[in-house]
């Protein structure tokens, strides 16, 4: 009786510590992506692609590229434009800061009307 106490106890507690360490971990990564100048602003900077994905609409396949620059900061460019980029590709991009927003957990700067062209 008093081990199946102690496997409660330490299992609840475990699970508690699991938990808190999820948390911080989740807070470390939301506070690590920052967002970048103001609504409006021309935007130049070296940055590394990620990724892209694609959603289609009644106007044709819509792009979303995804980037990252040094200090971790995240980029968002939509676009009808298809670019052959390979992941991890370091590019300079130009644009203008769209909006600032936040995709599960994840501060992003989203730009307009971009430039791209690999370093």
């Amino acid at each position: 009786l008093a081990s199946e106490k102690a496997v409660k106890k330490y299992g609840l507690q475990a699970e508690a510590e699991r938990r808190a360490k999820e948390e911080a971990e989740r807070v470390a990564r939301y506070e690590s992506h920052k967002y970048v100048g103001k609504v409006g602003d021309k935007m130049n900077l070296q940055a590394t692609y990620l990724y892209r994905g694609s959603f289609d609409t009644i106007y044709g396949t819509t792009y979303v590229y995804t980037f990252e620059d040094a200090d971790g900061n995240r980029f968002v460019w939509k676009t009808s434009t298809w670019l052959s980029l390979d992941e991890g590709t370091i590019v300079n991009l130009k644009g203008t800061l769209k909006e600032h927003s936040e995709y599960n957990e994840i501060r992003q700067n989203v730009l307009t009307r971009c430039k791209v062209q690999e370093v």
